[in-house]
């Protein structure tokens, strides 16, 4: 296809909006595996820490099948429960996603600019997304003194009913789970409730905790976990081809080629005893063939007997999986013409599901994915070959990341000029199941931020299973600046069109897109903006007029806290007019107000007292 065709093919639908009727993220808040807020997550990004550890703070291991190595926040105790109206006794039976999704909503919105108390009653949409909740074993079945509290406090329906509660908002209010793409599905329904007028704001959330090994144990039996912890994602190293030895009835790990060993225990048909123990981990098998028959004369002295299964008996073969691990991020949306900040314009999204598969669950469908890009930027106008930077989805398992690249491969990279640099955020911080796609979007956002876009970890040698990597490999910068150039294939005369960002490297802006695939076939595909918006005066006034900066918090230290950041930063006069459009009106439970007079010569006037408490916490 030519570019004149596919000029046409993506002008043809083009959809274009004036730009104050464009949604735009104007707030956003999350804490992260040892990192509690995003600017500790951005720093750590940049220094290419790794955030997955294997201290025991959630459980100590006991179960060879359950990795140590998980990603975990740092604090999950504390919660200021009367900030939020809640009672000490809900509060302690509150799941803690749910608590810790109310902070961070609050953050949220604070971060745009936006008083909550402007909210209330206003038509302010919230879509939360989370899928496994840990915590509603111990108060709906395990505690028999329950007083209904742990209803209310664990319900999932609550995570996203009680911040609309707290706020006194109208907009619609409800949690999804559809697997691993439940954060960008809760933020696509966020988009089309602004665009269909459902809602004038929303607030988009999605939280993950990995409180019980059994859990884990479920996703290890799967065979999507990494023994070591780590996520390889994109790359070759990921899979090894070694021998395994499994007895008992367990399974320790998955590759290519096993030895099964089952004991003997009686004189039955020994092929019937193997079927029986595999399909009792039924998780684990695809086939049963390639069996090697033994007679009883053949059964060694140490009284095992041994098969040797091909690898097509695996469900995952050779796949070293992902880490698990915790997040929860909070995103707020707004219209252009009303944000007093915009992170970047969400310029379209688009949900699909793959349909029916020979295998649920198993291997995802590289014809729908295909599809699902294709269809995208035939509605949304773009040229795929304009987006600079891809976020990807990829897990860690060699042929799923292989169908997701081979797709991207497909739609972004024919007759590319420059190649498309591709990360994950799974490598930095393991894999957040329904938050993945909102710490990727964060990610996105800290590179349109900052200039710059963080490095992959883990990655060394491209996926061979990839044809748009392996084929023709080039590492033209040399291997100091690992920046991995790969060819693909002559096939439909593709060009250089993949590059793993592995070093921090320069964002120069313009369009951006992020993944998001699940485990059942649920998928979601998103295309950013970043906000080009250039500061008058790199911020600074233009006049030697003093600023005066007003604050307010729950505590002292806190207001201290925001005012001494503000004094320490060169005077920025419209960051200074956010903070002003922030604490201007009182927040309930704000107890400490201050002020600062800030100048441009440094000069510094500033006090911070208790002010009068609110009779009612809630609004």
């Amino acid at each position: 296809m030519n570019t004149s065709t596919w000029t046409a093919q993506f002008t043809i639908r083009a959809m274009r909006t004036d730009s104050g009727r464009q949604v735009v993220i104007s707030g956003m808040s999350g804490v992260f595996p040892d990192a509690n807020n995003v600017y500790e997550l951005r720093d750590k990004l940049f220094a290419g820490e790794d955030l997955v550890t294997d201290d025991e703070r959630r459980w100590i291991a006991e179960h060879p099948e359950v990795p140590q190595r998980t990603g975990k926040l740092s604090d999950l105790r504390h919660f200021d429960a009367s900030f939020f109206g809640v009672t000490s006794k809900q509060g302690q039976a509150m799941d803690p996603m749910c608590r810790n999704l109310l902070e961070r909503a609050y953050e949220a919105v604070a971060d745009a600019g936006a008083n909550p108390r402007q909210l209330r009653g206003m038509n302010v949409g919230v879509f939360v997304a989370a899928a496994i909740s840990e915590s509603e074993k111990t108060w709906f079945y395990d505690k028999l003194q329950a007083n209904g509290m742990g209803l209310t406090g664990c319900s999932r329906a609550m995570f996203a009913n009680r911040i609309s509660y707290w706020l006194g908002t109208h907009g619609p209010s409800y949690l999804m789970d559809t697997g691993c793409s439940s954060g960008l599905s809760a933020l696509e329904h966020a988009y089309r409730a602004l665009q269909d007028g459902t809602c004038d704001s929303a607030i988009v959330g999605a939280a993950n905790l990995c409180l019980h090994p059994y859990v884990s144990l479920q996703f290890s039996r799967l065979g999507v976990l990494s023994p070591e912890g780590k996520c390889r994602c994109f790359d070759n190293d990921a899979y090894p081809q070694q021998t395994q030895t499994f007895c008992d009835n367990h399974l320790y790990g998955m590759y290519e080629y096993v030895t099964i060993v089952v004991y003997k225990e009686s004189d039955e048909d020994v092929s019937l005893k193997l079927y029986e123990l595999l399909f009792s981990e039924v998780l684990i098998v695809r086939h049963i063939y390639g069996l090697i028959s033994l007679d009883s004369e053949q059964v060694p002295s140490d009284g095992f007997y041994r098969f040797i299964i091909c690898r097509q008996t695996l469900v995952c073969c050779a796949a070293n999986g992902f880490a698990r691990s915790e997040a929860v991020v909070v995103m707020y949306l707004q219209w252009a013409s009303e944000a007093h900040r915009v992170y970047a314009t969400i310029e379209h999204m688009r949900c699909s599901f793959e349909g029916f598969r020979s295998e649920f669950a198993r291997e995802p469908s590289l014809p729908m994915q295909e599809q699902l890009l294709r269809e995208f930027y035939a509605e949304s106008g773009h040229d795929p070959r304009t987006v600079e930077y891809l976020e990807a989805s990829a897990h860690g398992i060699r042929s799923w990341d292989a169908t997701e690249l081979e797709a991207v491969s497909r739609v972004f990279c024919q007759d590319r000029d420059t190649p498309l640099r591709i990360g994950c955020v799974k490598s930095n911080m393991g894999h957040t199941e329904p938050v993945s796609g909102l710490c990727g979007l964060a990610k996105v956002l800290i590179a349109m931020e900052t200039g710059c876009i963080p490095p992959n970890l883990h990655y060394n040698n491209p996926n061979e299973a990839v044809d748009a990597l392996k084929q023709g490999q080039l590492e033209a910068m040399g291997r100091k600046k690992k920046l991995h150039y790969m060819f693909c294939s002559s096939v439909l005369n593709w060009t250089l069109m993949l590059q793993v960002v592995t070093e921090k490297c320069a964002f120069n802006g313009g369009l951006v897109a992020v993944n998001s695939f699940s485990l059942a076939g649920s998928g979601v595909h998103l295309l950013l903006r970043w906000n080009d918006k250039v500061k008058v005066n790199n911020g600074a006034p233009t006049d030697r007029i003093p600023r005066l900066v007003i604050a307010s918090g729950r505590t002292e230290e806190a207001v201290d806290y925001i005012l001494k950041e503000l004094e320490s930063k060169p005077l920025d006069a419209e960051f200074v007019q956010l903070i002003q459009d922030l604490h201007s009106t009182d927040i309930p439970g704000h107890t400490y107000r201050g002020y600062s007079v800030i100048t441009q010569d440094d000069k510094r006037l500033r006090s911070v007292k208790a002010s009068t408490p609110c009779l009612r916490l809630n609004f």
